[in-house]
């Protein structure tokens, strides 16, 4: 697995580490905003969530440099992260993978309720990825390859559909494996 945290150990050939409990590790909002690190208290080791912001609409947690470049070896593999809302909603959480000119788009499954939801989503053409919004074709292997091998954009949904609803973000890890 590879994840964000400054802190990394070896684990079967991937790289594992925690993410979001001490600082921003680079995250930032997009298309607007501010990410912000919500330090560790006696429930959480700490997390990112998004400021306020008054444009409102979908903002995204984008991945720092770490999460990008050649990052072909992982396709087969997964993403896992984990989200909690800040109030109850009702709508679908969205990735979002730029590179080779294209960009990929996935449901991730039904926005996270006020706990945490682990959210685990594989890195493969077949795995739900389509190309340029949820309702484009789906992406073949030969795109998904591409886009993996010269990502310059992660996206995770940060907020509901409408920005009001913000949310927390944690543990973000790619894997060789599906996770």
């Amino acid at each position: 697995f590879f994840s964000s945290r400054r802190r990394h150990t070896r684990l079967q050939g991937d790289w594992s580490s925690d993410v979001c409990s001490s600082d921003l590790a680079g995250w930032v909002a997009s298309p607007s905003g501010t990410v912000t690190h919500v330090a560790a208290d006696q429930v959480d080791d700490g997390y990112l969530s998004m400021l306020p912001d008054r444009q409102g609409g979908i903002r995204y947690f984008s991945a720092p440099a770490e999460y990008l470049g050649s990052k072909a070896a992982f396709s087969g593999g997964g993403l896992s992260f984990m989200l909690k809302a800040g109030s109850p909603v009702s709508a679908s959480v969205n990735l979002v993978l730029e590179g080779a000119g294209l960009v990929l788009t996935r449901s991730a499954g039904s926005c996270p309720g006020l706990s945490w939801k682990d959210y685990r989503i594989p890195l493969f053409a077949d795995g739900g990825w389509k190309i340029g919004s949820l309702s484009g074709q789906a992406a073949t292997q030969a795109e998904f390859l591409a886009v993996m091998g010269s990502l310059n954009r992660l996206l995770v949904q940060g907020t509901d559909d409408t920005g009001a609803v913000l949310f927390g973000l944690d543990k973000v890890e790619i894997g060789r494996a599906h996770v």
